[in-house]
């Protein structure tokens, strides 16, 4: 379960790609909740702040609503506070506690044996007198590192914090927070306990040891800093694998994570030279035009593109026959627009690490790829062999070494798209349900997906 803090929004949650992985991998894993707090985003609106013992009940109803006994619970920020004294009041329902950048300890100048420096709990306050003064403008991020106070980052922030509060009830609640004190919850909670901070965040690495040296089964994680420009979602990374080891043990997270994908990379071919024709800031329109089309046609093949690094992309697919039409398109767009786009397509076992995919096979697409020419999708045999009866044809370039790469690979170049061999018609067996059910997946492929999962889980009689 995932209490969230007063920057939060159910519905634009989705919206950043990297967040929806994040929430994906803990779903794969075990049953997801995510707990809009009260009063906050498309929660119902009320005219005061909830205390801590409202809120901690509020964990139980949903907890009670979606029939979990037993959850990890995650919390950030001042929703640290509710989900300690639901840890700490009912250890029977709790299995882990994951608490990220917590405020045990009253920031408001009341505390009178503060765990941190006069000038770190000065700065602390500081900050979110700063973040509530200027609600709707971003300043969140000022509580992160900051490599991840980007203008774009800040942006986001912005319009998260203008969808969760209004200006009038952020200030009601990062008050209650900055007086909040759950030091006195901290030697009851017995459960396994995670706490993280992060390198350069707005929690001093005292406060954090002070707090963790209270807890009888907790252990402190100061998070690396991010590279510079991630995302908000990709900050969040180590927080869900904390989660997940939590709930499942490391190991069992990466037994977990082994699955079946399609990889596919692209790159423009000669792209000094280009950049040598057409000067500076042409070739950064053309490429950032070619950037535009390869994201939209690897989502319109239900894709998602995991990397843009120089001249290159990289995106993961589930379908080899997909990916292999999504290449095309993005070979014959570019070469419409006079640039040489080499496309690469393999398939196999991979890794998951929630938005990315790591793994042996994703090196043998990087070099299926780089085998071929301006305009031309290679595959390897594997795929070849996926999409036999597709309509796509290819021809045989025979076996490669691939640079880095053990053994030999037979490799193939894409031909061309044909229609499928015509069957004779006869009439259909085709239930009412049934076009109900097609034309659901034509409108809502991940829908029916999610339900298709359901149906098989219940057949199994496992519970999901």
């Amino acid at each position: 379960m995932y209490y969230g803090s007063e920057i939060m929004h159910l519905d634009l949650l989705w919206a950043d790609p990297y967040t929806e992985a994040n929430l994906g991998a803990v779903a794969r894993n075990g049953r997801l909740a995510i707990f809009q707090r009260r009063g906050l985003g498309l929660s119902d609106r009320v005219d005061y702040v909830p205390t801590l013992e409202q809120q901690a009940d509020d964990i139980l109803a949903v907890m009670d609503a979606a029939g979990m006994q037993r959850a990890v619970i995650g919390a950030p920020g001042s929703a640290c506070g509710p989900a300690s004294l639901v840890a700490a009041r009912y250890p029977e329902r709790v299995a882990g506690l994951c608490l990220w950048l917590p405020f045990p300890q009253a920031i408001d100048g009341s505390c009178d044996d503060p765990w941190a420096t006069d000038a770190e709990m000065a700065y602390m306050a500081e900050v979110v007198n700063r973040v509530s003064d200027n609600w709707g403008r971003g300043r969140t991020m000022d509580m992160w590192n900051p490599e991840m106070r980007s203008a774009n980052n800040r942006r986001l922030m912005a319009m998260l914090e203008r969808s969760s509060m209004s200006p009038t009830e952020a200030h009601a609640h990062w008050d209650w927070s900055a007086g909040l004190d759950f030091t006195h919850l901290l030697p009851a909670i017995q459960v396994p306990t995670r706490v993280l901070i992060q390198d350069g965040g707005i929690v001093p690495l005292s406060l954090a040891e002070r707090m963790v040296a209270q807890m009888p089964d907790a252990n402190l994680h100061v998070m690396p800093i991010p590279a510079p420009g991630s995302s908000i979602g990709e900050a969040y990374y180590p927080v869900v694998m904390h989660l997940l080891e939590l709930g499942l043990g490391p190991r069992k997270v990466a037994e977990d994570n082994r699955f079946f994908g399609t990889v596919l990379f692209t790159d423009l071919v000669k792209s000094t030279k280009l950049l040598a024709d057409i000067g500076d800031e042409e070739y950064q329109r053309v490429r950032t035009a070619h950037e535009r089309a390869v994201r939209a046609a690897v989502s319109d093949a239900d894709g998602q593109v995991l990397s843009i690094s120089g001249d290159g992309t990289f995106s993961l697919l589930d379908m080899p026959g997909a990916a292999v039409r999504c290449a095309e398109r993005i070979a014959r767009e570019a070469h419409a627009a006079g640039i040489g786009v080499r496309c690469g397509v393999h398939a196999g076992e991979l890794q998951r690490e929630v938005a990315n995919a790591t793994g042996l096979n994703v090196h043998v697409g990087a070099r299926v790829m780089a085998a071929a020419g301006a305009g031309e999708v290679y595959v390897s045999r594997t795929v070849r062999d996926l999409v036999v009866g597709s309509g796509l044809e290819f021809e045989r370039i025979g076996n490669k070494r691939l640079e880095g790469v053990p053994d030999v690979w037979d490799l193939y170049r894409f031909d061309h798209a044909r229609s499928p061999r015509n069957i004779p018609l006869t009439e259909s067996l085709q239930t009412p349900m049934d076009k109900v059910a097609v034309h659901a997946a034509r409108r809502a492929p991940r829908l029916m997906r999610a339900m298709a999962k359901l149906a098989n889980a219940t057949d199994r009689g496992v519970r999901v």
